[in-house]
């Protein structure tokens, strides 16, 4: 798992249905205020100096509105005991599961920032145009701006009452003044080289500051099907497009497989099979100086 932590997280199910309806049927998911993660991961990779957070349990930091919406967020609960009645609970913060809690968050995070811009005016940029769910990251022209964005976001976030944590950087400068506790497990200041992490997707070496895009396992003759080609291609995650240029040669034959007219697992043989790419890449992508 890429999680640096693995927890049991609650979800409540309010799409699940009783008498034809369920929850999510009578709540309105509000409209998408997330950031392009376009935008976002162009603005993470506009300047020299990295930056990137993530919010600790951010929903449930939320709490939710008195007597009209809890008792909409109630459940049962009996302790697998069958043979007592279940007593009724109503959660008090936003949960997992709700459609509306994506909008409710981000909503709480953009209010926090404008309320707070004029004060913290690096940090409420950061939240307003480069956050993309819980996770912060945008990048400044030096390290000295790098070590006040994180001391600002820490701030403006914890004005919110939530807690910015897995701090990550590609400097090492900016890392040394946060402390160790805040910063994510895979930093070790100790070895002398940053590592690669997860962000939204892609893997960056932060020690390089460059972009990874892998597929560790190819396609063996025997698995040549078009549902496995299908699933191959589809496993590269390229939202900026670095990749495209390898990708569209995939999508072509993808495209040439299709016409044939074959089923999702019947053996791609002859010249079309000696065609397809195994896939077994890897390629590294870095910005300009």
């Amino acid at each position: 798992m890429d999680r640096e932590t693995i927890k049991v997280r609650m979800v409540y199910d309010a799409a699940a249905k009783f008498r034809g309806f369920s929850l999510n049927d009578a709540i309105s998911p509000g409209p998408n205020i997330l950031k392009e993660l376009f935008d976002v991961l162009m603005r993470f990779k506009l300047n020299r100096i990295a930056v990137m957070c993530d919010i600790s349990e951010m929903y449930l930091q939320i709490e939710l509105y008195g007597a009209e919406d809890k008792p909409m967020h109630s459940f049962l609960w009996r302790d697998l005991d069958v043979s007592i009645e279940p007593t009724v609970y109503e959660h008090q913060r936003v949960v997992f599961g709700i459609n509306a809690s994506p909008f409710i968050a981000l909503t709480v995070a953009k209010q926090n920032a404008r309320m707070n811009q004029v004060k913290f005016p690096l940090a409420a940029d950061t939240v307003l145009n480069s956050t993309y769910m819980d996770d912060s990251l945008d990048s400044v022209k030096d390290e000295r701006t790098g070590v006040e964005l994180y001391k600002q976001l820490v701030k403006l976030w914890n004005q919110a009452r939530m807690v910015p944590r897995k701090w990550i950087s590609n400097s090492k400068r900016v890392l040394e003044c946060i402390p160790i506790e805040q910063r994510a497990k895979s930093v070790d200041m100790a070895l002398n080289k940053l590592p690669t992490t997860k962000t939204k997707g892609l893997n960056w070496n932060t020690e390089v500051d460059k972009f990874h895009f892998e597929v560790p396992e190819k396609l063996t003759v025997e698995s040549l099907t078009k549902r496995n080609v299908l699933s191959k291609l589809s496993s590269v995650f390229y939202p900026i497009g670095f990749v495209s240029l390898v990708i569209i040669l995939a999508k072509v034959l993808m495209q040439r497989i299709w016409e044939t007219g074959m089923t999702w697992d019947e053996p791609i043989e002859g010249e079309l099979g000696l065609k397809i790419p195994r896939m077994d890449f890897k390629l590294t992508v870095s910005e300009p100086d």
